[in-house]
């Protein structure tokens, strides 16, 4: 695990302002999300095609164009949680209502609430610590499937280098987050690259 020591601190809804949303993997932000967001929406409907109109919760949804592209297509009732005031000031305007701002670290919700919950990107973000704490959050909420990923340890885009974020804390394996989210009540059945630069790992309520 590599550790960013300056960052730390809490981080603020304002690190995740217009800057941080128009530099180092998010320099085209706009081009980044339409480029795999039909794929991974495709996913969760796949998963979900036994249930008519899926409760479906993304944590850490941006600007909500994947819940958006659930609803607006699939006819899932959606939702969303974030934690920038920025993005959610952007957020698409047929879900805009649907998000709430906060951390997953602190948010309360039903336990069981959600046929699916949605987890992309965020835990680089959390010290180890707190990783823990929100993947037990994430398996209560869901009563069937959580879609994850992160910057893995072994990407080319944990690379500070080719990939810089200074809000950054840490960086895991793929191993390690199964491993994390097993103890959490929750059981990897699958993977799948999506093209947004790493796998997608599906977990399964045990």
């Amino acid at each position: 695990m590599s550790v960013n020591f300056k960052y730390m601190q809490k981080l603020k809804p304002q690190n995740f302002d217009k800057k941080y949303f128009s530099s180092g993997g998010y320099d085209e932000y706009e081009t980044d999300v339409s480029s795999w967001i039909s794929s991974m929406a495709k996913l969760i409907k796949k998963h979900l095609g036994g249930v008519s109109k899926p409760r479906i919760f993304d944590a850490g949804c941006a600007h909500g164009y994947l819940i958006a592209k659930l609803q607006n297509k699939y006819s899932a009732d959606v939702y969303g949680l974030e934690y920038s005031d920025f993005a959610i000031r952007r957020a698409d305007k047929t879900v805009a209502g649907k998000i709430k701002r906060g951390s997953i670290l602190t948010a309360a919700f039903p336990k069981n609430g959600f046929d699916a919950v949605i987890c992309l990107d965020v835990f680089p973000y959390f010290t180890n610590e707190e990783v823990e704490l929100a993947a037990k959050q994430l398996s209560t909420w869901t009563n069937k499937f959580i879609f994850f990923s992160s910057i893995y340890k072994q990407s080319r885009h944990a690379s500070q280098k080719l990939n810089p974020d200074n809000l950054r804390k840490t960086t895991l394996s793929q191993k390690e987050y199964i491993d994390i989210f097993r103890a959490a009540g929750v059981k990897c059945i699958g993977k799948r690259n999506i093209g947004n630069g790493g796998d997608v790992l599906i977990f399964k309520k045990q």
